[in-house]
């Protein structure tokens, strides 16, 4: 009996996570750092990124729409619109307009930064992300990773 109640004691202080001990020394690597200054979790973030490739875009894009979808949060999206006018039997593209559908505009660097952009208050930077990009970041066939992931649970957590 006082087998089990030293066992019941001792169990809640065992965590179980949910990353493997080779991921978390991975976590640690990343110098993961998250600065918010009052992001509203309930409202909609919209993923966007300037990558050169279309390909490449999408690839990211997609993949951090799902982690945000995955961890709770709603996703929007974007559009762009093209003003066109014709001269001389020539098109002319005169400008190109995006539109976003969300609140927050989830704006992905290429060197391992993200800025959160509130649309609403003059595009004002209200959480901002760094980490170390490393080579196996996620792309190519497992689009959702727990990298992602992760640096959702910590933006989710600099909330509380």
């Amino acid at each position: 009996m006082n087998k089990l109640l030293l066992l019941l004691l001792i169990a809640p202080t065992v965590s179980f996570s949910q990353y493997t001990k080779k991921q978390l020394k991975k976590l640690e690597k990343m110098e993961l750092k998250v600065i918010n200054r009052g992001l509203d979790l309930s409202e909609t973030f919209v993923v966007y990124t300037k990558e050169t490739s279309q390909n490449l875009v999408d690839l990211v894009e997609d993949s951090w729409e799902l982690a945000l979808f995955s961890k709770g949060l709603k996703v929007g999206d974007y559009y762009s619109e093209k003003s066109v006018i014709d001269g001389n039997n020539r098109e002319l593209n005169v400008s190109s307009t995006l539109y976003f559908n969300g609140r927050y505009l989830f704006n992905i660097e290429t060197h391992g930064q993200i800025k959160i952009l509130d649309l609403e208050n003059n595009n004002q930077i209200v959480a901002y992300i760094t980490y170390k990009k490393d080579l196996n970041w996620g792309a190519g066939f497992n689009p959702l990773t727990w990298k992602k992931e992760y640096v959702i649970e910590k933006l989710i957590e600099s909330i509380r």
